[in-house]
């Protein structure tokens, strides 16, 4: 397990930092059920598994959820971001966008029912319901795997990924 959950002071953030490794939306949820006065989680993570992100996506917003970056959310965590009731992205905040890939070395025995396509498709569909602009999701998967699409803080805005820009 690469992530870290900690439960802020005053019982009202949750924040995740590290992979979004397999379990983590269990965890998350636990969490939750742990802290019932928890209303909003910050996120800080390259990325991790895109089921996890896809996992904890919903549950933001099952649990209406506000959700905070103030440094890096790439790829899966991205994902996890846009279940955010209401999306809040501090001044040196950013998100992080590419490809799919699939880590043979991790999950050799998924190889053969892996979609990459699908999941991607998946994936737009779930920020088409979260209100995002259509130039910005036929944007979203442009870059190969290797790299990471950093759109500015405008772009986020005006696509309506980010709801709202706030300093730390």
């Amino acid at each position: 397990m690469s992530y870290q959950l900690k439960v802020s002071e005053d019982q009202q953030r949750l924040e995740i930092s590290g992979g979004l490794d397999i379990g983590i939306t269990n965890a998350v949820r636990a969490s939750l059920v742990a802290h019932p006065d928890i209303k909003s989680v910050s996120l800080q993570s390259g990325g991790g598994h895109i089921y996890e992100g896809r996992g904890l996506a919903k549950l933001f917003t099952e649990q209406a959820l506000d959700t905070y970056v103030f440094a890096e959310c790439s790829s899966a965590c991205a994902t996890a971001f846009i279940g955010g009731k209401q999306r809040y992205l501090g001044a040196t905040g950013k998100l992080g966008f590419h490809q799919y890939k699939l880590d043979i070395s991790q999950h050799r025995k998924m190889v053969p029912f892996y979609d990459t396509p699908a999941e991607q498709q998946r994936d737009l569909e779930l920020f088409k319901t979260r209100g995002i602009k259509p130039a910005f999701l036929n944007k979203m998967f442009d870059q190969p795997a290797s790299k990471i699409w950093f759109p500015d803080h405008q772009e986020l805005l005006d696509a309506n990924i980010v709801n709202k820009l706030i300093s730390e």
